[in-house]
């Protein structure tokens, strides 16, 4: 009597066999995860061996062929490594600012091996951090390629704004004639204090400039002595315009001293000239 077929089910079973069988050999934990050749071999004659079990008679050789082909697959398969895409992030700092403007740019990618930056004004360069300057004003987008060793590529980009530089206003001097002092001393007069209420209105009305508070004396005293008066009548100076709300940042305090005279120290109105407090505005 002829031997039949196996049937669709028992040909499953085979299958399911031949699969489960080989992917025991190479599961994780194994030792073998590493070595692709190893696994799809070991899967192979895993499968084989599990397939030929299950069928019958004759068609054992067959089976245990169509199992030696399955194990190697799951083999090949359990050791490809799974590899997700690859990423890079891209940060810039400062993102912004006055033609010629210098920025820092960095990029951060897992696995990448290597960094190809197009910073959008035909300029390029390489690695993970770049300092580069835009020497003309306009809206850029810096993009950055990565790839690793297994040709993965991934891109990111960021925009970098470049503004027209300011025309630099010309410094002027604002000598505050008003503002006395009591004798020898850093502390402001009643009078004095009214007159600095204009001058910080009038540095209120153009918040983008800076200020140099500059003390002056005359030349009675020693240069030492004249120059720690200077300094501490300008901090004053200072000190007054703060609290009448102009920004500390906007303003810097110095002396000078007798060092430079506006009039001759030879005469009483010419050395009342030289005691100033002078504001040079930028």
């Amino acid at each position: 009597m002829k031997r039949r077929a196996p049937s669709a089910a028992r040909a499953a079973l085979v299958a399911l066999v031949a699969v489960v069988t080989s992917g025991a050999c190479v599961a994780p934990g194994t030792g073998w995860r590493s070595d692709p050749i190893v696994c799809r071999s070991l899967g192979a004659v895993a499968g084989g061996v599990g397939a030929s079990a299950a069928a019958s008679g004759s068609n054992r050789v067959a089976w245990g062929l169509v199992g030696m082909a399955a194990g190697a697959l799951v083999g090949h398969l359990a050791c490809e490594p799974r590899r997700g895409e690859l990423s890079v992030r891209v940060s810039a700092s400062p993102l912004g600012g006055d033609a010629p403007f210098q920025t820092e740019l960095r990029a951060v990618s897992d696995g990448a091996t290597r960094f190809d930056w197009e910073l959008g004004d035909g300029g390029t360069a390489e690695g993970t951090r770049v300092t580069y300057t835009y020497r003309r004003p306009g809206v850029f987008h810096a993009e950055v390629t990565v790839a690793d060793d297994e040709g993965r590529r991934a891109v990111a980009r960021i925009r970098i704004t470049v503004l027209q530089p300011r025309a630099q206003a010309a410094e002027r001097s604002i000598v505050l004639r008003g503002v006395n002092f009591e004798f020898g001393s850093a502390r402001l007069t009643a009078a004095g204090e009214d007159s600095l209420d204009a001058a910080a209105e009038e540095l209120a009305a153009d918040p983008e400039t800076r200020v140099d508070v500059v003390g002056h004396t005359d030349s009675v005293g020693s240069d030492q002595d004249n120059l720690e008066l200077s300094q501490a009548r300008a901090r004053a100076v200072r000190a007054a315009l703060v609290k009448r709300g102009i920004d500390a940042s906007r303003l810097s305090a110095r002396g000078s001293g007798e060092s430079d005279p506006e009039a001759s120290n030879d005469t009483p109105d010419g050395r009342a000239q030289n005691r100033r407090v002078e504001l040079r505005v930028h």
